[in-house]
């Protein structure tokens, strides 16, 4: 029985402080259109590095191939962070499109993300809504 607490007690204790060191990160931003297409995600790019260099990204999740995305915009309330008007053309579910690579994390703002893009020859437009969402177990690396 000794022999096994030995074994167990520190394998404990580092679950442990792994779940405390995730839990200290920043919450992420994570959002999802109304109809579940769309899901986005903004993040830190990566946790051991030395800049704090924010990564988004949107995610189409539809069951057919979309022609054209013409617009990814990011923004608060206020103001637009960050706007992609460059074409990507041919969308497939599961294809992952880049919204925005800043070094800073987010404040207390609202954030939104909105998306403009051609399906079948009609122009569609969808506003997705961020909301932070703690992480328990993180990877450190």
């Amino acid at each position: 029985m000794k022999k096994f607490l030995i074994i167990i007690f520190p394998i404990l204790v580092v679950i442990l402080a792994w779940v405390i060191y995730s839990y200290t990160r920043p919450a992420i931003l994570v959002g999802k259109s109304e109809d579940g297409n769309w899901s986005a995600e903004y993040a830190p790019e990566t946790l051991l590095s030395k800049k704090d260099i924010w990564n988004g990204h949107v995610i189409w999740k539809g069951t057919d191939s979309i022609s054209s995305v013409t617009l990814i915009e990011f923004r608060t309330v206020d103001s637009v962070l960050t706007s992609n008007d460059a074409e990507k053309v041919n969308i497939k579910p599961g294809d992952v499109l880049e919204f925005v690579s800043i070094g800073s994390k987010p404040s207390n703002d609202s954030h939104l993300l909105y998306i403009e893009w051609f399906e079948n020859g009609v122009s569609k437009k969808e506003t997705i809504h961020f909301h932070e969402k703690k992480r328990f177990f993180i990877l450190p690396f």
